[in-house]
């Protein structure tokens, strides 16, 4: 896991480079980061003047949010199995979701159930 630089840091190239006059590639240098990383800090700060690291990752919520009520209407019935929705995403909607996807989504949606002889 790759740790974000520490805000002090970052307030030191910035500082460098706004009240000092330094370019924002001398202060990466000087600071032991790279220029890219030093251009981005003062182009944000620059911005919106914020200073503190982003948040990294995507963000969360399942891709297939979107398509809830397909994939609802096709569990209605309950006998579809993540195979099957997995082909009906697709050729319905034009967009692939692994199985794993599919089951995480279905089951946080209430839509699973478990199957067994007894049931049926």
């Amino acid at each position: 896991m790759v740790r974000a630089y520490s805000e002090d840091l970052r307030i030191r190239v910035i500082r460098a480079v706004e009240e000092d006059g330094e370019s924002a590639r001398g202060a990466g240098r000087r600071y032991g980061v790279s220029e890219s990383t030093a251009i981005k800090w003062v182009s944000r700060f620059n911005q919106d003047g914020s200073v503190s690291a982003q948040k990294s990752g995507r963000p969360r919520g399942l891709k297939v949010a979107a398509h809830r009520d397909f994939l609802a209407a096709l569990m209605k019935d309950r006998d579809n199995t993540l195979d099957e929705l997995q082909s009906a995403l697709l050729e319905q909607c034009g967009m692939y979701a692994s199985r794993a996807l599919l089951w995480r989504f279905v089951h946080e949606e209430g839509l699973s159930y478990k199957k067994n002889s007894a049931r049926q």
